[in-house]
């Protein structure tokens, strides 16, 4: 095919008329090219935040149902906690009682024991006046 030619009158290059004529219609597709690149570059960047978004609402649903177990747990614990501050005071509460009666027992004793020694202490006296009154006697 023979290309039609111009020359520019001031450089002097060549210019081929099909180039001119079909610059326009170059021009539109690129700028159709550029317009779909950037639709699919907000699609994909829809699709990026839909994905993000989903990941970070089932991170959050997980860390809620951990929170509920937490919570949960926590209560149990809790209940479990105040059961057995329960039985450490009735715990202690028994204790003092029974230290007291082991006090109560310990001074019943000695009162018993302080009597007892008194009799005996009487009758070795009343004993030891008996013998000497024999001893004196014979």
């Amino acid at each position: 095919m023979n290309d039609l030619v111009i020359k520019c009158p001031k450089c002097k290059a060549e210019i081929k008329v099909a180039d001119i004529l079909a610059a326009p219609a170059v021009e539109k597709q690129v700028a159709l090219r550029e317009q779909e690149i950037k639709e699919a570059a907000r699609k994909s960047a829809g699709i990026e935040i839909n994905a993000q978004t989903s990941k970070l609402a089932a991170a959050l649903a997980t860390t809620k149902l951990e929170a509920q177990e937490n919570s949960d747990r926590l209560a149990t614990l809790t209940l479990k906690l105040a059961g057995a501050q329960a039985d450490q005071a009735a715990a202690l509460q028994k204790a003092r009682g029974l230290a007291e009666k082991e006090r109560e027992l310990d001074l019943t004793i000695e009162r018993q024991v302080a009597a007892g020694l008194q009799g005996i202490k009487a009758k070795a006296r009343q004993e030891a006046e008996t013998e000497l009154g024999l001893k004196l006697s014979d």
